[in-house]
């Protein structure tokens, strides 16, 4: 018995060595003449197309995001009306609304109103005007963004 289980073993071990065995070699090398081998062309790379510029603005004309939202928005006649606290802002940065919370005090019983951006005006003082009352404004539909 274990003689015939030594002689499968050396069989399954000579078949499964075959494919190895069968796999070509590399020939050997001749002393003829070594290659040569000439470089490729050095080509310098094309030039660049210049990156498009994107028009930034003049940043100490504008004014931060950071400093935009929570600021009092007022109307014509001196009244805070609401205070900014968000912005929606559309692809190609540009601004399309503000999200005014209109009443409540620090920040609890106050309603999301979303105006259009374009009907902000900036003063040169960091203040915004916005041409509405209180009551025109909390009578607008809550914004649910």
């Amino acid at each position: 018995m274990r003689t015939s289980l030594i002689a499968i073993l050396a069989a399954a071990g000579a078949i499964a060595a075959a494919p190895v065995m069968a796999q070509t070699t590399m020939p050997a090398p001749t002393t003829d003449r070594p290659a040569v081998v000439t470089p490729a062309p050095i080509t310098p790379p094309a030039a660049r197309a210049p990156a498009a510029q994107r028009d930034m603005g003049n940043p100490t004309t504008g004014m931060r995001v950071t400093k935009i939202i929570g600021t009092n928005v007022k109307n014509s006649a001196g009244e805070t009306v609401g205070s900014i606290d968000d912005l929606v802002v559309r692809e190609k940065d540009q601004v399309v609304m503000a999200v005014l919370s209109v009443g409540g005090f620090l920040g609890i019983g106050d309603r999301k109103v979303a105006v259009p951006w374009s009907e902000l005006s900036f003063g040169t003082d960091s203040t915004i005007t916005y041409n509405v009352t209180k009551e025109q404004l909390k009578g607008q539909p809550e914004f649910k963004g």
